[in-house]
């Protein structure tokens, strides 16, 4: 893949943004970049302060139209920054609260009621795992909407092929005998679950048959040294539980560092 670098100068002031000159010669020279995959603008000396609504090309499957290098944040926040870390991006309003973490997330959610299931098996269907990296401190959040039939208890596991070092789990769900009308006619259920260094499994109570269910999960992961996955599994001790259309998971990785400008 080529490169092509372009280096703007800047004028005996130390600012691009003052010699309207420079400004066109180097809007030139961009407007030529039209056969190259890759190009880096560097101006470790200067500064731009006059580069107002650039327009970045379509990207490509094979190139984005922007990338960030991950590298070093500021020792002391900056308002406007964008910063990126490898591990997270940031963004900063101002620098008394400190720089922010950007949320980034992937999600999966049903369009449609799912199969059947009966026998233990993934809530989401095939291929619908939520994967972690090496070392990674992620917050996972699963919203499950449900039908049962034949009233009996369901068995929800978070399956990791790979142990994580540490993982809480915050569970709670509809009464038993399915969701109700506001403000509520029974007991919903709250609790939680701690999986240590293992898989998460609960057991629901005996759930009516023929009404919708609800269950929530909300999952603190620390990943240990290998990449893995969590299948999100139900199994039905008798009959069968049907997911129902807009069930979703959304899951962010964290920074292992805590993240703005705190007071004493």
């Amino acid at each position: 893949m080529a490169t092509r670098n372009i280096v703007p100068r800047a004028d005996n002031e130390g600012s691009l943004g003052t010699a309207s000159k420079r400004w066109a010669d180097f809007r030139s020279v961009l407007s030529t970049v039209t056969t190259f995959v890759t190009t880096t603008l560097t101006a470790t000396t200067a500064t731009i302060t006059n580069l107002i609504g650039p327009i970045l090309g379509a990207g490509t499957v094979s190139q984005a139209p922007l990338t960030y290098t991950s590298g070093t944040n500021l020792a002391t926040p900056a308002a406007g920054a964008t910063e990126f870390d490898g591990v997270q991006f940031y963004n900063t309003i101002d620098a008394t609260s400190g720089r922010g973490a950007s949320i980034i997330e992937q999600y999966f959610h049903l369009t449609s009621n799912g199969a059947n299931i009966t026998t233990v098996n993934d809530f989401f269907g095939a291929n619908s795992a939520p994967k972690f990296v090496a070392n990674g401190y992620y917050i996972l959040d699963i919203y499950a909407f449900f039908t049962k039939t034949t009233a009996n208890t369901c068995v929800w596991t978070i399956n990791f092929d790979n142990n994580v070092v540490s993982s809480w789990c915050l569970y709670e769900m509809s009464p038993i005998v399915g969701v109700t009308a506001l403000p509520g006619t029974a007991t919903m259920l709250i609790g939680q679950a701690i999986g240590t260094t293992g898989d998460i499994a609960v057991t629901t109570g005996s759930l009516s048959t023929g009404v919708n269910h609800y269950a929530h999960f909300k999952v603190w992961v620390q990943v240990g040294a290998s990449t893995t996955k969590a299948n999100i599994q139900i199994a039905a001790t008798t009959g069968s539980v049907t997911p129902l259309v807009h069930s979703y998971w959304h899951c962010r990785r964290i920074s292992p560092n805590n993240i703005g400008t705190f007071g004493a």
